[in-house]
């Protein structure tokens, strides 16, 4: 058992054949089965199958991006502070990746985060879905 630094396809690398039994957490989905489409294009494109971290970086990137072009949008179009950026992502609302929703809370938590249980029953990755947890309401 583990927590998400298992969640790669280093583990299924190094543990190999041994890796079979073995649970662990991670707060990213297996885009692979929530987003195929996209997934497909990605493996299409890099010759691999996406790891679960890389799509929550591509929506990481896509919010930054987002925010950067409403802080410039409401900077008259002009380059925008540091600060006008931070606050034009600390506005994100339902922002829809292609992994998971983003809407951030005073604290700078995305009130959609999820934590998802894998487990390995096989040396592939990614493991299998047990469970998904979503924040109380």
């Amino acid at each position: 058992m583990g927590g998400d630094a298992l969640d790669s396809s280093g583990m299924v690398d190094i543990a190999g054949g041994k890796l079979t039994e073995v649970a662990y957490s991670s707060v990213s989905t297996d885009v692979t089965k929530s987003n195929k489409e996209w997934a497909d294009k990605y493996k299409a494109k890099f010759g691999k199958s996406v790891e679960n971290y890389s799509a929550y970086a591509y929506d990481s990137m896509n919010v930054i991006l987002n925010a950067v072009e409403k802080a410039i949008e409401g900077n008259g179009g002009k380059l925008p502070t540091r600060e006008q950026v931070r606050d034009a992502v600390r506005a994100t609302t339902d922002f829809e990746g292609i992994a998971t929703k983003v809407s951030f809370d005073d604290k700078g938590d995305n009130e959609y985060a999820k934590v998802f249980i894998y487990k390995f029953d096989a040396p592939t990755y990614p493991g299998t879905m047990v469970s998904e947890i979503e924040q109380p309401k």
